[in-house]
C-alpha cells in the first residue's frame, strides 16, 4: 500500500474511541456499497473475463463481509439504519475521466484507493481498540482480506500500460490524501 500517501491520523483515532459504533454501522454499509459497485464494474466490462471473474469474486466476499458486520453491530446492540455519506466516495468518483480506456482504468484505480484505505483502517481498529470482540474481528480480516487493491491495480493493466497506470494511481492517491487530511466532521470508516 505504498501508494496511500497518508495514513490515518490521531483525529480519526479519537473518532473511533468517541464514535466507534458510527464507523462499525459506515463499515457495514460499506461492504455493500462495495459490493455493488463490483457488480457496476461487472456489468460495464463483462467482456473483460479476468475482471469478470474477480468482480464476481469480490462481490461474494463483500456480501458476505456486510452479513458479518450486520451480525457483529447486532450483537453489540447498533442497529442497523441509514446513515448519510460524508462524501469521500462520491468526491473520488467525481475525478474519473468520461472516455474510455481511462474511465475504466479511473474505476479500478479508484477501488484499489479504497481498498487500501480499508485495508489501512481494517489494521488500525484491530490494533487500537479495547472492545476483545471488535479487535478479534478486524484482527481477522487485516489477515484474511486477499489485498483487493492489488487486484484493480493488476485489472486496470489490462487497459493501458504500467507507466500511465503508476501516474494516475500518483494524481489519484493525492487526491484521496488530501480527502483524508481534511477529515470529516461525521464519524466514518473513511473520514
Amino acid at each position: 500500500m505504498t501508494f496511500l500517501q497518508v495514513a490515518t491520523c490521531p483525529d480519526w483515532a479519537r473518532q473511533l474511541e468517541s464514535a466507534g459504533d458510527k464507523i462499525l454501522l459506515d463499515h457495514t454499509h460499506w461492504e455493500k456499497d462495495s459490493a455493488s459497485w463490483c457488480l457496476k464494474l461487472l456489468l460495464a466490462y463483462c467482456d473483460n473475463e479476468s475482471l469478470s471473474i474477480a468482480m464476481s469474486n469480490l462481490i461474494t466476499q463483500k456480501l458476505s463481509r456486510f452479513q458479518q458486520m450486520r451480525e457483529l453491530i447486532t450483537s453489540l446492540g447498533i442497529g442497523f439504519r441509514r446513515q448519510q455519506p460524508i462524501g469521500y466516495d462520491k468526491r473520488l468518483k467525481q475525478l474519473i475521466v468520461k472516455k474510455e480506456p481511462g474511465r475504466v482504468v479511473d474505476r479500478l484505480l479508484i477501488s484499489a484507493l479504497q481498498e487500501a484505505r480499508s485495508y489501512e483502517r481494517f489494521a488500525f481498529i484491530a490494533g487500537k481498540i479495547e472492545h476483545t470482540t471488535i479487535a478479534q474481528r478486524y484482527l481477522t480480516f487485516v489477515e484474511t482480506d486477499p489485498k483487493n487493491y492489488v487486484t484493480f491495480i493488476d485489472l486496470a493493466k489490462d487497459y493501458q500500460d504500467e507507466l500511465t497506470i503508476s501516474k494516475r494511481l500518483d494524481e489519484l492517491a493525492a487526491y484521496e490524501a488530501s480527502l483524508i487530511n481534511e477529515g470529516g466532521a461525521k464519524p466514518r470508516l473513511h473520514s
